[in-house]
């Protein structure tokens, strides 16, 4: 079985990993004003980054928000994004920038 890696980050860690028919995505940040926008450029980032390797479904998502009372937002722009139905985690966390309001990593299948 092959390990194949994408991007490797100057701290030494892949952004995804594609191993049999799975691929992992770790996970992705945003800088942009509010919750929305952060939510929806991640969301897009992701999607794009699994299709160029042939990505089918989200299987599992884990979301981390920095206050989790921005859950009701992000949930909408999921919705409106049309990001799958997978098991989904999301919990409010401390996140190392101020500037980051949400990050997001996942499992998905391979087509």
């Amino acid at each position: 079985m092959e390990i194949k890696k994408g991007y490797v980050t100057k701290n030494r860690y892949s952004d995804i990993i594609e191993y049999n028919n799975l691929i992992f995505v770790g996970g992705h940040i945003s800088e942009k004003d509010g919750i929305r926008e952060q939510t929806k450029e991640i969301i897009n980032e992701i999607k794009n980054k699994v299709n160029e390797i042939g990505g089918g479904e989200p299987l599992s998502i884990n979301i981390y928000l920095k206050n989790i009372n921005d859950y009701k937002e992000m949930n909408e722009v999921w919705i409106e994004e049309g990001f799958g139905e997978p098991i989904r985690v999301t919990i409010g966390i401390s996140l190392p920038n101020e500037k980051w309001l949400i990050e997001i990593s996942g499992i998905f299948s391979k087509k």
